[in-house]
């Protein structure tokens, strides 16, 4: 072998290395042992040499597709050496998931961890990571947890581990502890650029803490301004706060750098449109779903590589396309529709919270073709149909409504459609609750005295503001005729602010001697009811007469 050779052999392994260094952040023995090799010692002699070998020739082989080929390259890492004998597992594990499907590959993989005595953090972090990477969120949280709970407060690695299980939970819609993680994260890293983007990101989705998401994105930009998802970011930050040029401006560039990538171009196509830019729009937007101009295997491969295109597809043919349906591209959707039910409940609502609003449920009901494509993949929408006839005051009222709003709208009936919808997606307390209070409404027989101003005082102070103005408004529109009762009353409660009740405990013991108890307590209740029952009023002779009584 010549000098040339074995410099080149070397440069490879450095490369090779770098593509799996992540991998052993327990256990760097192994990667600064080929490092060592690659840098120093790399010859024919050195007993290395054919390990580093064997990873190189792997390494194409699987990346070119050769699995077959690569199993056998596989079975000469033996169980001597922990470091190969788990890289091997890991990598059959891949190979058994490229050619079959994930359950088969974690199955393998989970039957060869079990087998293993001694469990070490590098082996834990690999499960999380497989589990993770093959959305199965609740068990990849549990094998980070066991490693987050054994770490000192603030290592580096608790700082990743913190984040990765982050990712998992707001995968899993649960935001309170996926933000908790986050921020922990960036508390004992707070320059990682990684965590910094994908918090800003989260928050951008759920429409919150909007400047705060700008101002992490900012800093995320300083540390790695060539970073394509930090573009892409910051690029849709703009485009929220309606600064287009702006977001034209860092989205144009996040497209250069990742041409590729659906998700980048589908936000490049958003901004391209809002700038009036509407053919260049069309383009990007093809170039998400990548079928107009595909070959008819093509274009099964690539719904099969993301079933998701089915449900982008539907969505950018309702909101930009003025033609009607490729028939091809139709009949591959058909065949492929069932692959929906592979992709993870959270991804599915992810797309679904996309498409909930007025203009695309109102083209989505006028086109009989779409509608029946996505009430297969969503078929307690029961109520989508209604979009194509509504009142205008009706149309007007909901071009204003949020997600959560339009979903109670779209899946409230007199079923159980709605519990079985929460049952199968995962959304927050907090609007698992809100659309309860819709429903609760729904069920109850009302009637024009229900909407007294009255009523509706006590309703907003014990429910919020934004339940009240809720059954407002779903009454509203599900009246056959206009109702100026209700209309002045969302008028009202739109700019209403909720009174605090004048009389609190301190005055009680202050004013009427009554000491902290039972007795305070149930004197301070009946005082607010009243209150509340007299539209915010209570005069001081009927304190006396409460607490007298």
């Amino acid at each position: 072998m010549t000098k040339k050779t074995l410099n080149q052999n070397a440069k490879y392994v450095l490369e090779f290395i770098n593509t799996i260094e992540s991998d052993f952040i327990f256990d760097t023995k192994p990667i600064n042992r080929l490092k060592k090799i690659a840098k120093n010692q790399y010859n024919e002699d050195n007993p290395e040499h054919n390990k580093t070998e064997r990873l190189l020739t792997l390494k194409n082989q699987y990346y070119n597709g050769e699995f077959k080929k690569a199993k056998k390259t596989l079975k000469n890492f033996q169980n001597k050496d922990s470091f190969y004998y788990w890289y091997r597992i890991k990598k059959e594990a891949l190979i058994i998931y490229k050619q079959r499907n994930k359950e088969e590959s974690l199955n393998y993989i989970t039957a060869e961890y079990n087998k293993i005595n001694i469990r070490n953090e590098k082996i834990l972090f690999d499960i999380a990571n497989f589990y993770k990477n093959f959305e199965k969120y609740p068990k990849a949280i549990e094998y980070y947890t066991k490693i987050i709970n054994g770490l000192n407060d603030k290592t580096a690695i608790k700082a990743d581990l913190l984040y990765r299980r982050g990712g998992c939970y707001e995968r899993l819609g649960n935001y309170k502890e996926a933000d908790k993680d986050m921020l922990q994260s960036l508390k004992i890293k707070p320059n990682e650029a990684q965590v910094l983007n994908y918090l800003a990101y989260s928050w951008l989705e759920r429409n919150y803490n909007i400047d705060d998401s700008i101002d992490m994105l900012k800093k995320a930009y300083e540390l790695k301004n060539n970073d394509p998802y930090i573009i892409d970011s910051i690029g849709w930050a703009y485009y929220l706060i309606d600064d287009y040029s702006k977001a034209e401006e860092f989205l144009k560039r996040a497209v250069e750098l990742m041409p590729e990538d659906p998700i980048v171009n589908d936000h490049y196509g958003d901004i391209l449109w809002k700038l009036d830019r509407k053919i260049q729009a069309r383009y990007f937007w093809k170039n998400v779903l990548k079928m107009d101009d595909a070959e008819d295997e093509m274009i099964e491969k690539r719904i099969r590589e993301d079933y998701l295109r089915i449900l982008r597809y539907l969505r950018f043919f309702s909101n930009y396309s003025k033609k009607s349906h490729d028939l091809e591209t139709l009949k591959k959707l058909k065949m492929n529709i069932n692959g929906v039910s592979k992709i993870s409940k959270e991804r599915l609502l992810d797309e679904l919270k996309k498409m909930i609003n007025y203009e695309t449920l109102e083209k989505l009901s006028k086109n009989k073709i779409s509608l029946d494509l996505f009430l297969i993949i969503f078929p307690e929408i029961k109520n989508i149909k209604i979009f194509s006839k509504l009142k205008p005051i009706s149309q007007v009222m909901l071009k204003k409504k949020d997600f959560i709003f339009l979903l109670s709208f779209l899946i409230i009936d007199e079923t159980d459609n709605l519990d079985y919808f929460l049952y199968k997606f995962n959304i927050s307390k907090k609007d698992k609750k809100r659309i309860k209070n819709i429903y609760n409404f729904f069920k109850e027989k009302v009637t024009s005295k229900t909407f007294t101003e009255n009523n509706i005082n006590r309703f907003i102070y014990y429910n919020g503001k934004e339940a009240a103005l809720d059954i407002l408004s779903y009454r509203m529109i599900k009246s056959k005729k206009i109702d100026n009762n209700l209309k002045k009353l969302i008028e009202h409660y739109e700019n209403f602010e909720i009174p605090v009740m004048p009389v609190s405990s301190d005055l009680l013991m202050k004013k009427y001697k009554i000491p902290e108890g039972k007795q305070l307590g149930e004197k301070l209740k009946i005082i607010e009811e009243e209150w509340v029952k007299n539209n915010f009023k209570i005069s001081e002779q009927k304190i006396d007469s409460i607490i007298k009584n």
